[in-house]
């Protein structure tokens, strides 16, 4: 199997103007990520002729990166994706070679799934996934979702860098939300240190 060596920018890059497909492994450092990682054989890698492929530790600023864009809700898991950033399938959990080899076979001629993504906060416990296979997808234009805060949806007709943009965006801005909140919280008890000497 032969995974791609640069930047994950690059591989984006590359699957836009190629109009390949991008499959992204995030594998964590538990058995059963290790086991999905030896499933991807020389015969999974002759399938993916027309794939970009990223292997990811979950811990990476690059899966970090990723997960702010597509929920991961659990590792290992396998996302396929678009040339234009949309979700095609994903796959948690436990895999074998064949099974890996029949999906991507399937998901090169699938039609594009949409996802709700949410921030991996509210994803459930990584530890929390039985052995099934599982895949989360949806025919569905978009998913009901009760919040809709820019760090918790984001939308699936957008590209992936208006996407990334949006994501990039509503950090800098809750951190600039962060940054005057705790300057109230640092004034406020100087404030009544001092407010206390004068008396």
């Amino acid at each position: 199997m032969e995974w791609f060596k640069g930047e994950v920018s690059d591989a984006v890059k590359s699957v836009k103007e190629e109009s390949k497909v991008l499959l992204v492994f995030i594998k964590g450092t538990d058995e059963e990520s290790s086991f999905v990682s030896s499933q991807f054989d020389d015969q999974v890698g002759r399938v993916c002729h027309n794939v970009i492929c990223l292997q990811l530790d979950a811990s990476s600023h690059a899966a970090l990166q990723f997960s702010a864009v597509y929920a991961v809700l659990t590792v290992p898991c396998i996302y396929l994706i678009g040339p234009t950033g949309q979700v095609i399938d994903v796959k948690l959990g436990r895999l074998e070679s064949s099974d890996l080899i029949d999906w991507i076979k399937m998901s090169e001629g699938r039609p594009i799934k949409h996802e709700a993504l949410i921030t991996s906060g509210d994803a459930p416990n990584s530890g929390l996934h039985d052995d099934k296979e599982k895949s989360v997808t949806t025919d569905s234009k978009e998913l009901p979702v009760p919040s809709t805060s820019a760090t918790q949806i984001v939308n699936c007709e957008q590209s992936l860098e208006e996407r990334v943009k949006s994501v990039i965006n509503s950090f800098i801005l809750e951190d600039n939300r962060k940054m005057r909140n705790a300057e109230k919280h640092l004034l406020k008890p100087r404030l009544s240190v001092e407010n206390q000497e004068k008396l």
